[in-house]
């Protein structure tokens, strides 16, 4: 019997497609500073502009902070948008209670501790990483800014200093602290480890609701968010295209559909999982009228 399986959800896919490989790509910033570095790149640069900096070392080194700093600032945009995302249609958070507390929530700081809170995260690692990663990009941005850890997250995070140092490719924890007490650019180091951090994190929210999720419920939200798109300016539309057709096109079109969203078609059972041919064969079977009146 086949299955339909979510492994990962629609918002995490979208903040993999975002920072995913991030680390790689600053890497790869960083490969190309040290050729500038080495006085190995042509000054001349490329056709469509020109570089001619007086000092390569010092301007490699000052891009590579505008590199860190970049990818720092995304980093906790995309992380808000995650949590965001948690809560769009179709939602993966199905807990009423739950989805109410965090729409309730003033602003993204708010919303993000109110979600750790729920998921059972607030002493982790990654969640400590993803602490430090949010006042830093505040003071990078805002000149008085003076933000900074609260005194509980900075104890877990020194309390798993050895594992930290042993996960996060060498990082000391104090010093990671000291430069955010400080205002300094986060070290390249620093800007990869929480990304990393943050990535676990987003992991592990992930992990949480998806072991709650009625799937059933959410492939059915899955196909009424893609007839409802852009506020419904193509309901009748999509709802033609897809059943007005005969049915063994209507269940190719639904199958692109969830697709889309992350679903597989699997054989054998598994962790979120449900049987995909009694699913399937009512949604096919569902009368175009009745979807009209659902939907419109």
């Amino acid at each position: 019997m086949d299955y339909l399986r979510l492994k990962t959800s629609p918002p995490r896919r979208s903040f993999k497609e975002n920072l995913g490989q991030a680390n790689h790509f600053l890497v790869t910033i960083e490969v190309g500073l040290e050729a500038v570095r080495a006085g190995s790149v042509d000054p001349a640069g490329p056709t469509w502009t020109s570089w001619n900096p007086q000092d390569q070392r010092r301007s490699a080194d000052r891009s590579s902070g505008f590199a860190t700093r970049a990818a720092l600032s995304f980093l906790v945009t995309a992380l808000d948008a995650y949590v965001l995302d948690l809560l769009a249609m179709p939602c993966v958070i199905q807990d009423d209670e739950a989805k109410n507390r965090l729409l309730k929530q003033e602003d993204s700081t708010a919303r993000i501790k109110a979600l750790a809170q729920i998921c059972n995260l607030t002493d982790t690692i990654p969640w400590g990483m993803a602490n430090v990663a949010r006042p830093w990009r505040h003071r990078l941005l805002h000149r008085n800014a003076t933000n900074t850890v609260t005194a509980r997250i900075r104890r877990t995070l020194l309390d798993a200093a050895t594992e930290i140092e042993r996960e996060y490719s060498g990082l000391d924890v104090e010093l990671l602290l000291a430069h955010l007490d400080q205002g300094k650019e986060p070290r390249f180091k620093e800007t990869t480890a929480l990304i990393r951090g943050c990535q676990q994190l987003v992991q592990a929210i992930d992990s949480f609701w998806l072991d709650k999720l009625d799937l059933e419920d959410f492939a059915s939200d899955t196909v009424d968010a893609y007839l409802t798109a852009e506020n419904g300016a193509h309901l009748k539309q999509r709802i033609d295209n897809i059943w007005s057709k005969d049915k063994a096109t209507t269940l190719r079109t639904l199958k692109n559909v969830l697709g889309n969203a992350g679903f597989t078609l699997d054989e054998g059972r598994t962790e979120c999982s449900v049987a995909a041919e009694e699913l399937l064969e009512g949604l096919v079977n569902e009368p175009p009228s009745k979807v009209k009146a659902r939907l419109g």
